[in-house]
């Protein structure tokens, strides 16, 4: 059954991301790529699929399923949304005309279908909900700006929302290589740490090198053959004719 439309979201960006992120690869849409277009929205793309995740104050309304509506048909992918607030009755109707798939968020990370497009997603095999019960903001002793609630009464036209900083300070998977949140401690595809580190304590890149240099170059030692100009090592020992 829908949830009811409130004003405050039952889950966290970070929360409802790993939620959603969790329920894609279990019904085989794995996340090729991840990004945050606007404050409040992290959008999931694979192969077949665009969803994005929104947090907002508020029901979605009917202007956020026409954004990512955009976004889809200029990618060729098929539109999913999930909020963690409900969605408008504008947002509902113009979903089911467009064939845009509407997912609800519950507290403990359930995901409900809201319209037929969704209800053809939804596994034979239920996935247990990803949280047991609604939990606080994830990192809430150091928040990371953009996991904060956006006060804004509406969604803003896609051209007017600016592009957020890509995926640069997010954290990778060091077993399987995914991309996630800052603030994601565990890997949503395998379940590894993402906060192991080395002995010295830096965070380890994929496969468990560290992330900074995977393979650094060897120390040299002892004198060596070096171009005083250049600083090359391609030097040839020339005899005179």
């Amino acid at each position: 059954m829908p949830l009811k439309p409130q004003t405050q979201p039952r889950l966290s960006l970070t929360e409802a991301y790993h939620a959603t992120q969790r329920w894609l690869d279990h019904v085989g849409l794995r996340t090729a790529t991840i990004n945050e277009p606007a404050d409040g929205v992290v959008e999931l793309r694979s192969s077949s699929h665009v969803a994005r995740v929104r947090i907002n104050t508020g029901p979605v309304s009917q202007r956020a399923v026409l954004a990512l509506l955009r976004v889809a048909e200029e990618a060729e992918l098929t539109p999913l949304l999930f909020s963690a607030t409900g969605f408008s009755n504008g947002a509902i109707g113009f979903s089911a005309s467009q064939n845009v798939g509407l997912f609800d968020l519950a507290g403990d990370g359930e995901i409900v279908p809201m319209n037929a497009a969704a209800k053809q997603l939804m596994p034979e095999d239920a996935l247990e909900p990803a949280f047991a019960s609604p939990i606080e903001a994830v990192e809430a002793a150091a928040p990371v700006s953009y996991f904060e609630v956006p006060t804004i009464e509406d969604d803003p036209e896609p051209e007017d929302v600016p592009e957020a900083g890509g995926t640069g300070d997010w954290r990778t998977c060091p077993r399987c290589g995914s991309t996630h949140h800052p603030g994601t401690r565990m890997c949503a595809s395998c379940g590894a740490d993402l906060e192991a580190r080395t002995g010295g304590g830096q965070l380890l890149g994929p496969r468990g090198a560290p992330a900074a240099a995977h393979n650094p170059a060897p120390a040299r030692v002892g004198p060596t053959l070096q171009c005083r100009t250049c600083g090359s090592h391609e030097i040839e020992l020339i005899y005179p004719d």
